[in-house]
């Protein structure tokens, strides 16, 4: 799968911003990127960057508070 991803960052405070920069340094298509995460923070870090968001719901938090 290692030719799906460009690159892959941890340890993140201030998501929504890191990830508005990769789509900047990568000239990344908002409307084909999508970003990943199990906190309702990563959720708004997702939407804040105006990037595809997914809510995994077997992670940190429970699909209840995720969705809303």
């Amino acid at each position: 799968m290692a030719h799906l991803f460009k690159k892959v960052i941890g340890d993140v405070h201030e998501k929504g911003e890191v990830i508005k920069s990769l789509v900047d340094d990568f000239n990344l298509d908002k409307d084909s990127t999508f970003y990943v995460g199990d906190t309702s923070g990563d959720v708004e870090a997702g939407k804040y960057s105006n990037v595809k968001t997914i809510g995994i719901s077997w992670g940190f938090q429970h699909k209840d508070i995720l969705s809303q």
